[in-house]
């Protein structure tokens, strides 16, 4: 569709809601605030100290949650309703709108939005930005689609014109950091910055039924990734954690979702008694319950990383990103970095030959430079670390 026909549609829908924003106000109660997170799991981990800063902020407005992992936020004590995202997919490009807008008059009845925001760097579609835009809220705010010459080039001004207050992030920063930049433009400031993430017993009950896991030296391994390329070999894993196995006492628990993660840890389990294999067996939650049973982390660049960060943990990520990369993927990595965690990133040091803007292949490349030496070497004063407290 092109951009005039769009925006013909956008104010089309314009019309109806403006014809329909009085009865709209006279049913509502509270000042609201609309908060889209429609992002993977690792990057809604990191968007968690927001939702805190936010509600600390704004204590009486009724804050709904717009997000595609409603069994992370599920619990979340920072918002009044949590919304699963389900709108998208396939469908037509004005059917996509048509849901949103639909989406939005309902959450309208529950209260006026005096506020909107898409706190992610990253916008591959308009979804975000119409459900902004439909709030009607006198205030959407969110980062420019200009941080990406890709998206500019695909979105041509139109993600912006959905807002009216659009924050150009210059400079390379954590998204952390970007998340005080957002805070600041709403009026308000982080105190504390730090993930937060939200369990039940029902949770851990459900973990309990599953294994009975031994206390001690635990390790999470989690091997796949949603790239071949970001993915450390299986054999290095196994020849990794062979030689920790044989110099200390540990158990190892295997996390993961998805056809490679359970052929990835088939394999594994071959070359071990120690181990307990959770792939494809656990919800997020259960997850994080699985991993609240260990201290160390040991896996790529991929959503439990942040979980393992969320929880405090320590360990390795293996990243297949070099460290002389230098283009947008490679900054939006360097965003997403282990926060406030004791997790060593270990990376090629140099792209080989034709990944200089990052490794795109569809097997495991430059991420193979990074020797089972290195990590093991980590792991092994990891360990000792936890023999000595």
């Amino acid at each position: 569709m092109s951009k005039k026909l769009r925006f013909a549609f956008s104010r089309a829908l314009n019309n109806i809601i403006v014809r329909e924003n009085v009865s709209r106000k006279k049913s509502s109660g509270k000042p609201g605030i609309l908060i889209i997170l429609r992002r993977p799991l690792g990057d809604s981990v990191i968007e968690t100290p927001l939702l805190r800063e936010i509600r600390r902020t704004f204590p009486n407005h009724y804050i709904t949650l717009v997000c595609s992992h409603y069994n992370l936020y599920e619990l979340c004590p920072y918002v009044d309703e949590v919304i699963p995202d389900n709108i998208g997919g396939r469908t037509p490009f004005i059917r996509t709108a048509w849901q949103c807008y639909r989406l939005i008059k309902k959450l309208s009845s529950k209260c006026n939005y005096e506020l909107a925001i898409v706190p992610s760097l990253y916008m591959p579609n308009m979804i975000d930005a119409w459900l902004c835009y439909f709030s009607k809220a006198p205030h959407r705010v969110t980062f420019s689609e200009r941080l990406s010459p890709n998206w500019h080039s695909w979105l041509k001004g139109a993600y912006d014109k959905c807002f009216t207050d659009v924050l150009d992030a210059k400079g390379l920063k954590h998204a952390v950091e970007r998340e005080r930049e957002m805070l600041a433009a709403i009026g308000g400031h982080m105190i504390d910055d730090h993930y937060e993430l939200w369990t039940s017993d029902d949770d851990s009950r459900a973990l309990d039924s599953m294994y009975d896991i031994p206390s001690g030296r635990n390790i999470v391994v989690n091997m796949s990734t949603n790239a071949r390329s970001r993915e450390w070999p299986v054999e290095n894993y196994i020849e990794l954690c062979t030689r920790l196995d044989n110099m200390f006492d540990v158990n190892f628990l295997l996390i993961g979702s998805g056809k490679n993660a359970q052929k990835y840890g088939d394999e594994f389990c071959k070359y071990f008694h120690n181990v307990y294999d959770f792939t494809n067996k656990t919800t997020v939650r259960q997850t994080i319950e699985v991993m609240r049973k260990a201290e160390i982390y040991v896996g790529g660049d991929t959503d439990p990383l942040h979980l393992a960060s969320a929880l405090n943990m320590r360990g390795v990520g293996i990243f297949a990103m070099a460290k002389n990369c230098n283009d947008p993927i490679a900054d939006a990595a360097r965003r997403l970095y282990p926060w406030h965690a004791d997790i060593k990133v270990l990376q090629p040091e140099k792209a080989l030959p034709g990944c200089e803007s990052g490794c795109k292949k569809n097997y495991a490349h430059c991420i193979k430079q990074v020797t089972v030496d290195e990590v093991y070497n980590v792991m092994v004063d990891i360990l000792q670390g936890e023999s000595n407290r």
